[in-house]
């Protein structure tokens, strides 16, 4: 199991651990495309067998979804640092 997850925005990276990337996969449960891809994309990068799996987002509608994800987790707890950072990378919007 991928024991980091790496979310790519843009020309961002972000690193999560798996603790931190699964708290948001339980969040994704809007009955959205966006939350579904981004579900879907989170659960395939945590039974990845290497140590890292990439997720590159480049679609508006799963930038803002990880924003309302960690928003939720937010309401219920502070973020971590990674969690903060890409929430940060999130804010903006994705760039060719």
């Amino acid at each position: 199991m991928a024991n980091v997850v790496v979310f790519t925005l843009g020309r961002h990276e972000v690193g999560l651990t798996r603790i931190e990337a699964n708290e948001i996969r339980g969040r994704a449960v809007e009955r959205t495309l966006a939350a579904e891809w981004l579900y879907d994309a989170l659960a395939r990068a945590l039974d990845d067998q290497s140590d890292r799996a990439d997720i590159i987002v480049n679609d508006e509608a799963v930038r803002y979804e990880i924003l309302i994800d960690l928003e939720a987790i937010r309401q219920e707890h502070p973020l971590t640092e990674r969690q903060r950072r890409l929430w940060e990378v999130a804010q903006a919007p994705i760039l060719p």
